[in-house]
């Protein structure tokens, strides 16, 4: 038997007895060699074929795929991209350095491969369909007793150092049972610099400082402070057991400012100074003064036992002044006086006045045991006004007088009714003038007919109902709304009633004809049913739209209905069909699924411009003609159609043309083919019977092309069609389509210069 190969490596497995005498050769430069290839053997690969390699395999001898480490160059063949590496789908490790100045991916011919980054080295398997990492994680403790340098992030649940780190570290995390966590660095600015997610410096340490520098601000439940500050220090807090917790500063104007979220003083210690200066309002549980005030105080709270709380001030008004919530007075006292003004309202359970007033008192309340409650005032129209909450006149007392003056309504309570003009709870011996509304809460009720010089009068008759009569200048009878506005009148001494407004009713009845001069009236006669008629300078009719936009309009003393641009005339169920014109032209469409139908019962349709010029005119039962500026070019007749003039058929003139074309007979009736290559006309499907015209073939610059046809031209005796030679020559091919697929080719007149 001969010698066989092993499957993955290809070493020689000779047969019993087979290699006598040269069994130690075989050994020593196949099977021994080969071994030692796929244990730590080395092949460079630097030669590229379209960016990708195949490792080479062989029974017995040296090979690519064998090799425990691949070394990837590019001195060979350049490398334009990612580049490819093919090994056998067999069982291997393979220890790939890419240094091909391009990634590198190690696969099998049809499998998945892995990436090997330029200037790395990693560590692949196949398992006979793909190549996977040979290591890709490790699950248990990984230790290095030398430095570990990575280019990327370093990622897991845990990192943890477990010795100290050097004066000379750069970036170093390290720990030491005493310390702890260790962060060193040896930066130009900062030996420890750590920043948010927007690359911001958020904690700083100053190269060889010991100071800490947060840039923001420090949030924690308790921050305690170890250590009492010093003179020279700069917003310090610091913290002595027997002064607690100290607030230094060093400012030029305070050593200590406390500031709102506005970035506004609310408490300063002025520099060098003792006293507290609160910028705004003072809130506390309870705030005890321990002395009495003296005369020089501004604005001082102060207490003694014989007098209780004590308010003093200076100022040059008043030396006590009470603001409401908005900064307005409500009580003063004036400076030096003892007198206690209020602004405001005085509310209270009971307010006892024990004196009586005078005369020169304003606004005063009084008492005495004869009078009771006395109410003086010495005002310059009343001496007494009450008001309502709104701040109106409700009834007053005039100045000097004792009549009183009521503003409002005057309520009794005795719910007599009043059914007569004997009866009611208020009566009075004369008439009732009243110089603004009279208001009923129920029914005003007139009992007697009005005359004819009564102005104003509501009255009331058995026979003619209620009844409205006013002796006006302009009008009888006004009715107005809540804006003081016209709504309905009367002229004097007339019968006609002017609505100024809009009449909504759920029928309108007019009954009788309108006149020649009536404006904007509506009648009704039983010949010529509902009439609007109008006397308007510009229409006598106009018609708008609830946008108050005009719709049509009839011309003043005219029969025409003037619709506006863009407006449509619109008819079917559906709106299929409308006349509109757009300012500039008139359109008339049909959008229905049926014909646009244009009837005459006379003689013909004709359509004209103007008065002089016909474009078309259509004979009842008779001829179409068509015209151009006036003179009629086409014109049909009981045989056919006449033609004045010149008859110009669609040309097509598709320009160059080689292979397979086909001719649209639906668009054009001659065709004007440039033949750059040898043409066949496939056939068409646009052709109509009885069409025809003629195929102009003219040869290129280089001549010679020839023509075929499809099945659906024919030609004489089926002989073919056979074209001039010449360079540029120009032939002319007639046809006539007799049915459909049927296309007669006539015989081709060649050669026109």
């Amino acid at each position: 038997m001969a010698t066989t190969y092993t499957t993955l490596l290809k070493i020689a497995k000779p047969t019993q007895g087979e290699l006598d005498g040269s069994w130690g050769t075989v050994v020593n430069d196949n099977i021994t060699s080969m071994i030692e290839e796929a244990i730590a053997g080395r092949s460079v690969i630097n030669t590229w074929s379209g960016n990708s390699a195949t490792l080479s395999t062989a029974n017995g001898t040296t090979a690519e795929s064998r090799s425990a480490m691949l070394s990837l160059t590019d001195t060979g063949t350049n490398l334009s991209g990612a580049a490819t590496v093919i090994c056998p789908t067999l069982s291997k490790i393979y220890i790939v350095k890419n240094g091909a100045g391009q990634a590198a991916t190690l696969k099998t011919a049809s499998g998945t491969g892995i990436a090997v980054p330029n200037g790395t080295t990693m560590f692949l398997f196949c398992d006979g369909t793909n190549v996977v990492e040979a290591i890709s994680n490790v699950t248990g403790a990984f230790t290095a007793s030398a430095a570990i340098t990575a280019s990327g992030v370093i990622t897991g649940l845990t990192v943890e150092a477990t010795g100290d780190t050097a004066a000379g570290d750069n970036a170093a995390m390290g720990y030491t049972s005493a310390e702890g966590l260790i962060l060193t660095g040896q930066g130009s600015t900062n030996d420890v610099t750590i920043k948010n997610d927007a690359d911001a410096d958020v904690i700083t340490i100053a190269t060889g400082a010991t100071n800490v520098d947060i840039v923001g601000d420090v949030t924690a439940s308790t921050v305690n402070a170890d250590g009492d500050t010093s003179a020279s220090d700069n917003a310090a807090m610091g913290y002595t057991s027997a002064e607690g917790l100290i607030l230094t500063g060093q400012g030029s104007t305070n050593d200590v400012t406390i500031k709102n979220d506005a970035d506004a003083d609310v408490i300063t210690i002025a520099t060098g100074a003792t006293n507290v200066d609160v910028v705004g309002d003072l809130t506390a549980g309870t705030l005890n003064a321990d002395g009495d005030t003296a005369a020089g105080d501004n604005a001082t709270i102060g207490y003694t036992s014989a007098e209780g709380l004590i308010l003093t001030g200076q100022g040059s008004t008043n030396d006590v002044t009470i603001k409401n919530d908005a900064d307005a007075d409500v009580i003063t006292i004036a400076t030096g006086a003892t007198n206690v003004d209020i602004v405001g309202d005085v509310t209270a359970s009971t307010l006892n006045a024990d004196g009586d007033t005078s005369a020169s008192d304003n606004a005063a309340i009084g008492y005495t045991s004869a009078e009771g409650i006395i109410v003086t005032g010495q005002g310059s129209t009343n001496d007494i006004t009450l008001k309502n909450d709104a701040d109106a006149e409700v009834f007053g007392v005039p100045t000097g007088t004792t009549g009183v003056t009521f503003k409002g309504v005057i309520r009794t309570d005795d719910a007599t009714d009043s059914t007569s003009g004997t009866t009611g709870s208020v009566q009075t011996d004369g008439g009732i003038g009243a110089v603004k509304e009279i208001v009923t809460d129920a029914t005003f009720q007139p009992l007697g007919d009005t005359a004819a010089s009564d102005k104003a009068a509501v009255g009331y008759t058995s026979a003619e109902g209620l009844i409205l009569t006013g002796q006006g200048s302009t009008n009888d009878v006004t009715i107005k709304n809540d804006a003081d506005a016209d709504v309905i009148t009367i002229a004097t001494g007339a019968t006609n009633v002017d609505i100024v407004g809009d009449v909504t009713a759920s029928t309108v009845n007019a009954d009788g004809d309108t006149a020649a001069d009536d404006k904007a009236t509506m009648g009704y006669t039983a010949a010529e049913g509902l009439i609007l008629t109008g006397q308007g300078s510009t229409s006598d009719i106009t018609f708008k739209n609830d946008a108050d936009g005009t719709v049509f309009t009839i011309p003043t003393g005219s029969d025409d209905v003037l619709f506006a641009d863009d407006a449509k005339i619109i008819v079917g169920t559906s709106s299929d069909g409308y006349l509109v014109h757009d300012g500039s032209h008139t359109t008339l469409v049909d959008n229905g699924t049926g014909n646009l139908t244009l009837k005459s019962n006379g003689a013909g349709i004709n359509f004209q411009k103007g008065d002089s010029e016909t474009m078309c005119a259509m004979a009842t039962d008779g001829a179409v003609t068509l015209y151009f500026n006036n003179g009629a070019k086409i014109a049909t007749s009981n045989i056919g159609a006449t033609i004045t003039g010149t008859l110009i058929a669609t040309t097509s003139t598709a320009g160059s043309q080689t292979g397979s074309t086909t001719l649209d007979f639906a668009a054009n009736q001659n065709f004007v083919l440039t033949f750059t290559g040898n043409v066949t006309l496939a056939n068409p499907s646009t052709e109509q019977v009885g069409q025809s015209g003629i195929i102009c073939c003219i040869q290129d610059g280089t001549g010679s092309r020839t023509l075929s046809l499809g099945t659906d031209y024919e030609t004489a005796g089926g002989s073919g069609i056979t074209l001039s030679t010449a360079a540029n020559a120009l032939d002319i091919i007639p046809y006539f389509v007799s049915a459909s697929a049927r296309i007669q080719l006539g015989a081709v007149q060649k050669a026109f210069s």
